[in-house]
């Protein structure tokens, strides 16, 4: 076998020496992939759109103005019908509450002074303008409570003492009433009579309230009764009914109605007892037979109807 012809690459080289590799100085760079842009979110595109059609909408959307006195429902028509509304009469028809006047200087005083004397016990100025109805205003009642007070007209007591500087403190509540006349006092004759009189009374209560029972229990009696239309209707159908009872005992006198003797009744209820054991053992042994009948495919209805009978006796 010839030998095989050595390669360019396996010859040596002309000086003899074989080839010495050099390292490569350079350094490798190294490309850094770039990030791709993130797509945006749906809800922010959404949102964007959604922005942009409210401002579109916002400046095509004009309020109209309203104009006065130009046929224009307005807030006259609302108050109208706020009035409308109040003070309505059980026939449903639309009144207008008639407005209470305030009344001022003497004739304030007057009312005031009146209707505490009536009334004869402590109150506020709140509960005076309250009570009066708005006649006398809160303010006005304040003021001439406080001048009645001061002159001594009226009687009136702070929840405050006075201050250093000869006024009450801020917050003081005040009450006013109508002094008591020392010449209204009774005389200890007066007074026993009184007494007396108080005491006699609580004796004949106990009485009194007897009768009031009794009265009441009568006159619940008397509620319960017939009326005398419903005693007349009554008496009419008690007639009839006597009538009637008349003629039937007037037939039986007569001798129209046989009455039966005491052996014929015992001869009917022996038969009676007689038919009902035969009744008895005649439907046991139907029932035997309707028994057997349907056990060859016959149905109950089609057995009765062939037989004649009618109902379960």
């Amino acid at each position: 076998m010839a030998p095989r012809a050595p390669k360019k690459e396996d010859t040596p080289s002309s000086t003899g020496t074989p080839e010495v590799l050099k390292p490569k100085t350079e350094k490798a760079k190294v490309e850094k992939a770039k990030a791709e842009p993130r797509p945006r979110a749906k809800s922010e595109k959404a949102n964007k759109e959604k922005g942009e059609k409210v401002e579109k909408e916002k400046e095509k959307v004009v309020k109209p103005k309203a104009v006065k006195g130009k046929g224009e429902k307005g807030d006259g028509e609302g108050k109208e019908k706020e009035k409308e509304k109040k003070a309505v009469k059980s026939d449903g028809k639309a009144v207008d509450k008639p407005k209470v006047k305030a009344v001022t200087g003497d004739e304030a005083v007057a009312l005031i002074v009146e209707y505490l004397k009536a009334q004869n016990r402590p109150f506020s100025a709140t509960e005076v303008s309250a009570n009066l109805h708005g006649k006398v205003t809160k303010t006005v009642a304040d003021k001439l409570l406080k001048e009645l007070g001061e002159k001594g007209t009226l009687g009136m007591k702070a929840t405050n003492k006075i201050n250093d500087d000869g006024e009450y403190a801020k917050g003081t509540q005040f009450v006013f009433w109508t002094p008591q006349n020392a010449s209204d006092t009774a005389t200890p004759e007066e007074l026993a009579t009184m007494e007396c009189t108080i005491a006699e009374l609580k004796a004949s209560n106990p009485i009194l309230q007897k009768e009031l029972k009794a009265q009441s229990s009568k006159l619940a009696m008397m509620k319960a009764a017939p009326t005398i239309a419903q005693l007349q209707d009554m008496v009419d159908a008690l007639r009839v009914e006597n009538a009637a009872k008349a003629n039937k005992l007037a037939e039986f006198k007569s001798g129209k109605v046989k009455m039966p003797s005491k052996e014929e009744m015992v001869a009917v209820e022996r038969a009676h007892r007689f038919w009902s054991r035969v009744k008895k053992a005649r439907k046991a042994a139907y029932g035997e037979l309707e028994y057997s009948l349907m056990e060859n495919g016959k149905s109950r209805e089609d057995i009765r109807e062939e037989c004649g009978v009618e109902g379960d006796d």
